[in-house]
């Protein structure tokens, strides 16, 4: 095995030989995560919708799961419209049988990750209340376009155009049911707040 090419939070991505990648888990909570996402594939290639794509079945040992996919062809981070093209297709999707997908959590391991930050005491305390506070608004929060399958994080490396013209998502781990504007929100923010995205390309 070779050394990680890329490391997130609780996993560990090498790449192998053969245009293959192994995704190895680096937590027991990231389990049932990872052996989810081989079947959100499954289900997802069945209604069409373009996806990274297991090899085999994951290989489980102790509390650590290692998956197999196929190497993706050459490409590139989505653009906006690719992106809005890629949700426009998976927010029509019939959802599949109960079980696969859960409810959207939106502040899934953000405790977390503030805990392990490495900034000033005052600064944690101040983004714990602040979570705190979004918890709350959230439960209480009204949307306007339903519920329906979501990405749950449709930024630009998660959704990528091979060089075929083909838009996929790569990351899985947060597909669930939840509000459409919640897939929605990320390039607003990208636009309005920061200026990544042109009037044009958000138009």
């Amino acid at each position: 095995m070779q050394t990680p090419f890329f490391s997130a939070w609780a996993t560990a991505t090498f790449r192998l030989p053969h245009q293959l990648v192994a995704r190895v888990t680096r937590t027991a909570s990231q389990r049932d995560t990872a052996l989810r996402e081989v079947a959100m594939s499954s289900w997802l290639h069945s209604a069409h919708i373009p996806v990274v794509r297991p090899v085999e079945e994951p290989v489980e040992l102790n509390d650590t799961v290692v998956t197999f996919w196929h190497e993706l062809p050459p490409h590139r981070p989505a653009t906006p419209a690719e992106i809005g093209q890629f949700l426009r297709k998976l927010h029509g999707t019939p959802p599949p049988a109960e079980g696969l997908l859960a409810a959207l959590r939106p502040f899934v391991r953000v405790a977390e990750r503030i805990d392990a930050a490495r900034i000033l005491a005052d600064d944690k305390k101040f983004l714990h209340e602040r979570l705190g506070d979004l918890k709350t608004r959230w439960k209480t929060a009204t949307f306007m376009l339903g519920l329906a399958v979501v990405h749950g994080d449709p930024h630009d490396n998660n959704i990528v155009a091979t060089d075929d013209g083909t838009v996929l998502a790569l990351d899985l781990e947060r597909f669930a049911i939840g509000p459409l504007e919640w897939d929605l929100t990320l390039v607003a923010i990208e636009y309005d707040s920061f200026s990544w995205v042109s009037p044009a390309e958000y138009q």
